[in-house]
């Protein structure tokens, strides 16, 4: 330990710190000595030092480890070597920021005897200093493990330290924890599982813990909430408070109030039994805590349980304080709030309340409304407002509709403004109708100061207003997270172009969610330090499309090289650093040639946290390299897989057969479960889901034992916990076995899973046979939300109109979460496991319920304006229905009164109506605003898709003048290929003189869908600068024809070079769809690789003639999802051994079992996605009964 050599080696771990603290190199420093040797000769040396010394254990150094050390010694300053030489001595004089910047996964090679130094050496600050690394979760689990010995519990510094670690790190974090005899006695220790690391727990951890501690330590007001990564593991610790505090319905009011943090873990059975009269002393405790429920069941419990706890069912009787503690769950009860006595509601802490209450679709206008009644108060007159009552209202404010928006006083606007600047508007037009009050003058005289004081309100901004202020007051941080049409985000990067001589720079990294409107060839002239990748840490928080994530790795690889066994730069701090991007942009063969080193699970874990966005290629890439580590096939090297390994990377092994996840051993094989079921779904077949889904079942913990419950006659909440997002494996047969209690806790997710008619019945059968108050109980109502759409109309109509009415906004929202999932699936080529007309079948039973919501809310507010004459559709009750009002008839819609019509353009405008609705809608527009060429642009930015129900000669006469239009515009896809046409060719004469030359790459992404209504000859004469500005645009286009789709291919090959072989990864996805643009001979010269960057959804795209250039091997290369978009015209193009070789990719035969009409012209238009089909059928045979 005293030997010179020993303490010059032992002193490369401490000195690594300093090459942390500096984000920017350093120039070279001249080392002393054997530092400079150690240097030149790199590992060798490096390990031949480590033979000699006490201070390593050999048998952890690797080559990876050694030269990991060697890269860190170069930047280190002068004065700490000279420090560092002698250890023993000098110790003392490194700083804790010296020890917190050391990279703490390389304290996993420190022998027992360097362990057991530091631990008597380092001081109390030092040791705290490297406990915050700990709590950071910035080391490998063998490191941390390290730390903790040498600091000791770490308590004060895991408690005060800034991140939290997740998966295996926060597990390495607990390691020097719960292997403690006891561990769950201790309140220290159990004080920082919960609260540092709780995602490193396991269920028998937690059945570990003393429940009377766990209880003393809630009392003392030491631990409050409690953030567990999954249900199971909350089910475990419910069992614990539950032994610490008895069960629910004994609970007073004090235990409510230190329970409240927790309350989301229990059932909405156990929280239906807490006293209602406690609960309301409770009040607010609980209603503080709702918004940080995510579970819609249990949230709705508490809501339910807080209405109970008002006394007795008069509204006009509760106190400003009760009223106040009910803001949030009032929202959607318009009948309540209707009944609130004026004096309560105008009280200042109530109005307060609703001033910061969260609201979306209307849910504002439900108080604004009652407020607007209140005869001479200071919320009846809008344009008496003062700035004091703007700056009470808050985000409230869009609840007063846009007609009483613009009669605002500009004075009272002004003195409110910085107290009102983060309020969102969900019409962009009545956000700009606030801006214009607000004083700020022309844009060319803004500066960065300005736009900070705009806030929310940049989006009210045109396109053409953000490009007259001056290049330098824009930055990416102004913009990152505002949402901004295509026109203003291609203005935006304009300017920080602009700003930075041409190219972006550093300013990348701040954009945020605006890099979409950044084109590839810009990202490819970006450099590792714009992005800031030469030092890790940084972490990227942009969020890229694939093919700029793709482009971006490429430049990634130049600098850091190809991974490989020897390449050391990939580490997992490195990988992480790179965020969403490296999800979204490693290859397949980029993962293949990962190192199968100790760092492996590690560096996949970084991976891990955006599973969800990345292919079924990417992810069985990644199974296939954990098989490489791990062998699961052999039992022997499987129980190798620890608990550690399962929280990093088991969400991947969603891929392993049941043989090989019965090789794990069972303890982390539970935790392996969990991580899959917490995994995404959308691009696993059904049949693969069902198999997880019974594994599942096969391992339920019923009290520590491992139980099988698949054929229990009947499933209990406890059954279903650990299977997440595997409940869409579910079977009809399962579900008529589900307990009270799994319907009561696991409903709203039944409720919202992409289900084909069948299952999503059977699920109403059981919730009607459970409940049996279910057309009288609002909370039952939004648990089994959309499937409601399946009752018969005699059970539908006979449901209450007010009950109802409160919920139908949550129903709806679980249709269109419904329909999204759908969709993600169809995204994936899985379109052919629902069938077109199950699709129908759906389409039009949900218009029944969405009628009935239409009905419910309309006749609830004909109560409340105690008028049936007035009981005409209002703007509030269709911003309420949000996607619901698409189920409104022709003759409802046809009812709107003129002043509500127009103050509901924006939202109108929104929705994705069928044609006959479309035309009913367009025919009102020409009545209540002009005719058509008098449509100004305020019009045109609001009206949306209703321009979908004009003919093409009224398009001729619209006054597109901007880009702006075009944007609002090209999001909709609701225009034939006609419409399309004349939009664009009307959009072209107004704004470019009819020239195709004189348009850019800014116009072309403000296009949208639009672009599909260019003729082939125009594509043909596109610039191709403009073009390549605007390719990962184009490529998104779902709309387009096959001429359009050969002449935008030919353009691609214009830019990229006319052989595709040569073709970037990055650049196939960017070419998108338009891939089915290319000749057969070119699809023929694909390689495997840029196969594999194909989508699912662009492979549905491809002409049936083209298609068939694909050779047999080439589709050998399809990965299941990519097998499966093939549409059954694409396989009837194909010949036998091309057919036999897509089967064998795991598509389903659908020339035999497709019974969809033959294409005919051979389009994209005719090989539309199950989904989009299944629209253009429904939008042309369905009309609105009248």
């Amino acid at each position: 330990m005293t030997t010179n050599v020993g303490q010059a080696v032992g002193t490369i771990i401490l000195m690594t710190a300093i090459s942390s603290i500096s984000a920017q190199p350093r120039p070279p420093v001249r080392l002393p000595g054997n530092f400079s040797d150690l240097l030149n000769s790199r590992e060798l040396a490096f390990i031949e030092l480590v033979k000699n010394s006490t201070y390593f254990d050999l048998g952890k150094v690797s080559k990876v480890d050694s030269l990991r050390i060697l890269n860190r010694v170069a930047p280190l300053a002068q004065r700490t070597i000279g420090i560092l030489l002698n250890l023993t001595e000098q110790i003392g004089d490194l700083t804790p920021q010296d020890l917190h910047a050391i990279p703490v996964d390389l304290f996993r090679i420190l022998s027992n005897s360097a362990v057991n130094f530091l631990a008597n050496n380092l001081t109390t600050a030092q040791k705290n200093a490297l406990c915050q690394q700990v709590a950071g979760g910035k080391a490998n689990p063998e490191g941390l493990r390290v730390v903790q010995r040498v600091a000791g519990a770490c308590r004060d510094a895991l408690l005060t330290g800034g991140g939290r670690p997740q998966r295996g790190e926060a597990r390495g974090t607990l390691l020097g924890l719960i292997d403690q005899p006891n561990w769950g006695a201790n309140p220290d220790n159990l004080l920082i599982a919960l609260t540092v690391a709780p995602g490193g727990l396991t269920r028998d951890d937690i059945r570990n813990i003393n429940a009377s501690v766990l209880a003393d330590l809630i009392r003392q007001g030491n631990l409050s909430a409690v953030n567990l990564p999954n249900p199971s593991l909350g089910r475990a610790l419910q069992e614990k408070l539950l032994s610490g505090f008895g069960p629910p319905n004994t609970w007073d009011s004090n235990t409510l109030q230190l329970l409240a943090p927790m309350l989301h873990l229990f059932n909405v059975g156990q929280l239906g039994t807490i006293n209602a009269t406690w609960a309301g002393a409770a009040r607010s405790y609980i209603q503080q805590q709702l918004p940080n429920v995510q579970d819609p069941a249990r949230k709705a419990a508490l809501r339910r349980l807080l209405l109970r706890s008002l006394p007795g069912n008069n509204a006009s009787a509760w106190t400003p304080n009760e009223v106040k503690s009910l803001v949030g769950p009032l929202r959607n009860a318009p009948k309540v709030i209707r009944q609130l006595d004026d004096a309560t509601l105008q009280d200042p802490q109530v109005v307060d309340e609703i001033g910061r209450g969260s609201y979306s679709r209307g849910q504002a206008g439900n108080w604004m409304k009652r407020l607007l009644r209140i005869p001479n108060s200071n919320f009846s007159s809008p344009e008496n407002y003062s700035s004091d009552t703007l700056r009470t209202l808050k985000n409230a404010i869009p609840g007063l509709g846009r007609r009483n928006i613009r009669v605002l006083p500009a004075s009272a606007v002004q003195g409110a403004w910085d107290s009102i600047n983060t309020v969102t508007f969900g019409n962009p037009e009545e956000s700009r109708d606030i801006y214009k009050k607000g004083g700020f003058g022309n844009p060319s005289s803004f500066n960065g100061s300005t736009l900070e004081r705009l806030g929310s309100f940049v989006v009210a901004l045109r396109a053409k207003e953000l490009n007259d202020i001056p290049h330098t007051a824009i930055t990416g941080k102004l913009f990152k997270n505002v949402k901004l049409n295509r026109a203003q985000g291609k203005t935006i990067i304009k300017k920080i172009l602009a700003n930075n001589n041409g190219n972006l720079g550093p300013e990348i990294r701040d954009l945020g969610v605006q890099i979409q409107f950044v084109s590839l060839r810009q990202i490819k002239n970006i450099s590792i330090q714009d992005l800031g990748l030469d030092n890790e840490t940084i972490t990227l928080v942009i969020v890229p499309s694939r093919p700029q994530a793709m482009a971006i790795i490429e430049i990634f690889l130049l600098h850091f090289g190809d991974p490989s066994s020897t390449n050391t730069n990939y580490t997992s701090s490195l990988i992480t650093s790179l965020g969403t991007t490296a999800a979204l942009g490693f290859t397949e063969g980029i993962i293949s040639a990962l190192s199968t080193d100790s760092s492996l699970t590690t560096i996949l874990a970084a991976l891990a946290e955006y599973e969800h966005t990345m292919t079924l290629g990417q992810t069985k890439s990644i199974v296939a390299k954990l098989k490489e580590k791990f062998n699961f096939t052999d039992s022997s090297s499987a129980s190798t897989f620890s608990i550690t390994d399962a929280l990093n990377v088991g969400k991947f092994l969603k891929h392993l057969s049941d043989a090989e996840l019965l090789n794990i051993n069972e303890t982390v094989r539970l935790i392996v479960i969990q991580q899959i079921g917490n995994s995404s779904m959308v691009s696993r077949k059904q049949s693969e889901i069902r198999r997880l889904f019974l594994f599942a079942l096969r391992h339920v913990d019923i009290n520590g034992t491992v139980t099988d419950r698949r054929n229990a006659i009947s499933i209990s909440s406890n059954d279903l916990l650990a299977v997440g997002n595997l409940l869409e494996g579910i079977s009809k047969e399962e579900i008529g076995r589900l307990a009270s209690d799994a319907l009561q806790d696991f409903g709203d997710v039944l409720a919202k899973l992409p289900l084909e008619p069948v299952r999503h019945k059977e699920f109403l059968y059981r919730a009607y046979h459970h409940f049996t108050d279910l057309f009288s109980n609002s909370e039952r109502l939004t648990t089994v939300g959309c499937a409601l759409q399946w009752l018969n109309s005699t059970d539908l109509q006979s449901i209450n109109a007010d009950t109802i009415a409160t919920v139908c906004p949550d129903i709806i929202d679980s249709c269109v979460e419904k329909d999204k999932n759908l969709r993600k699936r169809d995204k994936n080529g899985l379109s052919y496991e629902v069938t077109l007309s199950e699709r129908y079948q759906e389409r039009t039973a949900r218009d029944k319920l969405y009628q009935k919501c239409g009905d419910a809310i309309s006749v609830s507010s004909a109560k409340r304006r105690k008028r049936a004459a007035a009981a005409s559709l209002t703007c509030d009750q269709i911003k309420s229905l949000g996607d619901g009002a698409t189920g409104l008839t022709t003759t409802t819609l046809d009812g709107m009164v003129e002043v509500e019509f127009e103050d509901c353009l924006g939202t109108i405008g929104g929705l994705a109506w069928n044609s006959s609705q479309l035309s009913t809608l367009a025919n009102k527009a020409k009545t209540h605003i002009g005719a058509v060429n008098t449509w100004n642009e305020s019009v045109l930015l609001q009206i949306g898709s209703v321009v979908g129900g004009l003919t093409t000669s009224e398009i001729g006469q619209l006054n597109i003048t901007s880009n702006d239009i075009m944007a609002n515009l090209g999001g909709h896809k609701v225009f034939s290929t006609s419409q399309l046409t004349a939009i664009f060719s009307q959009w072209l004469t107004t704004t470019k003189g009819g020239s195709i030359g004189s348009v850019t790459s800014s116009d072309l992404v403000s296009l949208g869908e639009i672009g599909c209504g260019m003729t082939s000859g125009q594509i043909a004469s596109l610039p191709a600068d403009s073009y390549g500005g605007a390719v990962t645009d184009i490529g998104s286009l779902t709309t387009c024809e096959s001429v359009q789709l050969q002449a935008f291919a030919e353009k691609a090959k214009g830019v990229y070079g006319s052989d595709v072989t040569t073709w970037s990864l990055s650049t196939i996805p960017a070419v998108g769809n338009m891939i089915g643009g290319l000749p057969k001979s070119d699809l023929a010269k694909l390689s495997s690789s840029q196969i594999a960057v194909i989508s699912p959804s662009s492979v549905e795209q491809i002409p049936p003639m083209s298609f068939a250039g694909f050779t047999s091997s080439q589709i050998s290369y399809f990965n299941e999802n990519q097998a499966n978009a093939v549409t059954s015209q694409q396989q009837t193009s194909l010949g036998t051994d091309q057919l036999n070789n897509l089967l064998g990719a795991g598509a389903t035969n659908k020339v035999i079992s497709d019974t969809t009409p033959p294409g005919g012209s051979g389009s994209a238009q005719m090989k539309l996605s199950f989904s989009l089909l299944c629209i253009v059928v429904v939008s042309s045979i369905l009309v609105k009964s009248t």
